[in-house]
């Protein structure tokens, strides 16, 4: 993670000329600028930087290190390698601001913003809030939704739900089939070797999965 935070200080600086801008908190309480992205997707997104650091001990060095507040303009740290709206969903989770996030949280949202916290070691954060919409998410595909098996398999994975995660995987397995090629594919003709869940691949755990059902 030091790796990390030395791109971070390399990124930043106290430039700004971005026209872009999404405030996360009060405007008047912005005081920083998290320059999410690249090209015509940048975006800057103001923040108070009084929260970040109570994210984790990387965000607080971050914030620290910033460069001071140069002509009433906020100081920005550089971040082009985020998507700036999957940020943005996560900073907002994180707040607690489920409101502001348009469309809702579908499974694809919730994987991609878990993402995002587990690069930046802050899934605890939002295991809670996840872990409540996981099983809602999950009861409402057993009862006929269309949640996605491997995204909810990716997501149970990430926050330790074995419940759900076994419960999908297991699914999974007893759906596939073996192609021309001898590689597994789900029912929807997924190949399950582009799906990767530590520490084997989707279909390393579904082989192994149906190879204890064999011999049980």
């Amino acid at each position: 993670m030091s790796g990390l935070i030395e791109d971070f200080f390399a990124c930043v600086t106290s430039t700004q000329n971005h026209p872009y801008v999404l405030a996360i908190d009060k405007l008047e309480d912005c005081d920083l600028s998290l320059r999410v992205g690249r090209g015509r997707n940048t975006r800057d997104l103001a923040i108070c930087s009084k929260t970040m650091p109570k994210l984790s001990a990387e965000w607080n060095k971050i914030i620290r290190h910033r460069p001071k507040r140069v002509d009433n303009e906020r100081p920005i740290v550089r971040l082009p390698e985020d998507d700036p709206e999957v940020f943005r969903r996560m900073l907002l989770v994180i707040r607690g601001n489920y409101d502001r996030i348009e469309g809702g949280m579908n499974a694809e949202r919730v994987f991609q913003v878990l993402q995002l916290t587990h690069k930046y070691h802050i899934t605890r954060l939002v295991a809670r809030w996840a872990n409540d919409w996981v099983n809602k998410g999950w009861f409402s595909r057993a009862m006929g939704g269309t949640y996605p098996r491997h995204l909810m398999l990716s997501i149970a994975c990430e926050l330790g739900n074995k419940e759900v995660f076994v419960e999908e995987l297991h699914e999974i397995a007893i759906s596939c089939s073996k192609d021309e090629h001898g590689q597994l594919r789900d029912k929807d003709s997924r190949l399950l070797t582009e799906t990767n869940i530590s520490p084997l691949t989707l279909s390393g755990q579904c082989e192994f999965l149906l190879l204890i059902s064999e011999e049980s």
